[in-house]
């Protein structure tokens, strides 16, 4: 960036709409005014300066007469360009009333030599329930406790008898039904408030909790055992990976959990019913189970009834989970997990790994040590090669790293991160490319291309701290022609 300080604009910025074919508008369009989307509008201050210093270029047409300039020096706006990074950012309404996002924008000065800005802004508190589902729950609870009451499941005695000593939760409960049978201290949490108005009548014993699958309000390792009947097909499949590792960070390391979701057989139903309008995911057994285990959970069982449903039972393991979701503009890949990083609930968490401060200085990260909120606000995924958790990487065989390459090309080519950055060359030419070397890939890892990188941990006495900075910079930089 150069010299030449242009101007600061505070600009209505549109969450949505307003963007030509190619998913660009301009700056003037965007300024000064404000796009009807209720709810989906963010005031942002953007600094912007040219390259090259000299003459300030012209006034755009229709830019915002009222413009101020830092210190009366004559400086004047100039045009950018503004090119959406991802998918289209949604708005969600919090818990505190608000609504929050997290975006990802381009600005390029329209110049000869033009300067790009790359702003990211995020909210980790934002709420994300899919609440077109939650709002057919809240208008027909009534009509759902007189017509949808069925026998026990199956799996409940059995999953009871799991459950060590602790609290347990009845995740998506509902009116309450399995609550009262699931031993206790029990907690039922709902996305329904007029669900819950019913579990007072049915489970008066359980504590209730208006809470969301996506942000449970539970504190680390809090339950002994999660109990999720038919709740989890209603977050989106692409955002179950994170709510999976959220039901990892609430249980404890032994807990019981079980899982039923839709099957991808699942009738979808006649659209005049009343409940209709609900959000549905719908997996294999296969699929399903590839997701439980990459969140830290061991799979006890897992199985369909080859028509509706498929049913995982499932203990919450000494394993770190992955934090992956859609709009990843890095998704970085480690070889697997030490017991000191799954001990601590994120990766890298060795003594002496630097992995961390490379990220924080050269921006990849706005927070240390937090695999959660490089995701939701630094949109950085993170996962590893293999999940089984060793003391030294050289426990791995030839055919974990293999398995573990295959696994995440699915995992790739579903998400679409915009690159992936694998962290350890001697595990990337274990698992990959026996010829591999450091820097960008002549091939992609599936639909993303691949960058690797020296391995972060304090064992590797060949890189330095900043050899680490410059390959996170260069990860992150859009990858050579």
């Amino acid at each position: 960036m150069g010299p030449g300080l242009l101007a600061v604009v505070d600009v209505p910025i549109a969450l949505v709409g307003d963007h030509d074919a190619r998913g660009e508008t301009s700056m003037a369009n965007l300024a000064g005014k404000r796009h009807l989307l209720p709810g989906a509008l963010m005031p942002v201050a953007l600094l912007l300066a040219a390259c090259g210093g000299g003459e300030p270029a012209s006034v755009a047409t229709g830019s915002p007469p009222d413009v101020t300039t830092p210190g009366g020096s004559g400086d004047v706006f100039t045009p950018v360009t503004v090119r959406r990074m991802g998918r289209v950012p949604q708005a969600f309404e919090g818990t505190d009333g608000r609504y929050h996002v997290v975006y990802e924008l381009e600005l390029t000065n329209n110049k000869a030599a033009p300067a790009t800005l790359v702003v990211r802004r995020g909210d980790a508190r934002m709420t994300v329930m899919d609440r077109p589902t939650i709002a057919v729950y809240d208008a027909h609870a009534e009509e759902w406790v007189t017509a949808r009451r069925g026998p026990a499941p199956l799996a409940l005695a059995p999953f009871v008898e799991r459950v060590p000593t602790g609290a347990r939760a009845d995740l998506g409960c509902g009116p309450g039904w399995h609550s009262a049978l699931l031993g206790a201290p029990v907690v039922a949490m709902d996305a329904s408030r007029a669900m819950l108005a019913h579990v007072a009548r049915h489970a008066p014993s359980a504590a209730r909790v208006l809470g969301d699958l996506e942000r449970l309000p539970f504190r680390r390792g809090a339950l002994t055992g999660a109990w999720a009947h038919k709740s989890y097909q209603h977050v989106p499949a692409e955002r179950l990976p994170m709510a999976l590792a959220e039901l990892h960070r609430a249980t404890a390391r032994g807990a019981a959990v079980h899982l039923r979701v839709a099957c991808d057989q699942l009738d979808r139903g006649a659209g005049d019913d009343i409940f209709a309008g609900r959000h549905f995911a719908r997996f294999t057994t296969a699929q399903f189970r590839e997701l439980v285990e990459a969140a830290g959970f061991e799979v006890v069982s897992s199985g369909d009834d080859g028509e509706s449903w498929v049913d995982v039972e499932a203990t919450s393991a000494r394993l770190l989970a992955d934090t992956v979701g859609p709009g990843m503009r890095l998704l970085v890949v480690g070889l697997n997990p030490s017991f000191h990083t799954a001990d601590a609930g994120y990766g890298y968490a060795g003594p002496g790994n630097r992995f961390w401060p490379a990220a924080l200085a050269t921006g990849l990260v706005s927070r240390a040590r937090d695999q959660f909120h490089a995701l939701r606000v630094d949109a950085v995924g993170m996962t590893n090669i293999v999940g089984r958790v060793t003391a030294r990487a050289d426990e791995l065989g030839r055919e974990e790293y293999r398995a573990g390459a295959d696994r995440l090309r699915r995992l790739v080519k579903w998400l679409q991160p915009r690159a992936v950055c694998f962290v350890g060359v001697t595990g990337y030419r274990l698992a990959v490319d026996p010829k591999a070397q450091l820097g960008w890939q002549p091939e992609p890892f599936a639909s993303a291309p691949a960058y690797v990188m020296p391995n972060t941990s304090g064992l590797n006495a060949h890189a330095k701290p900043a050899d680490f900075a410059a390959h996170l910079r260069a990860a992150q930089a859009p990858p050579p022609p």
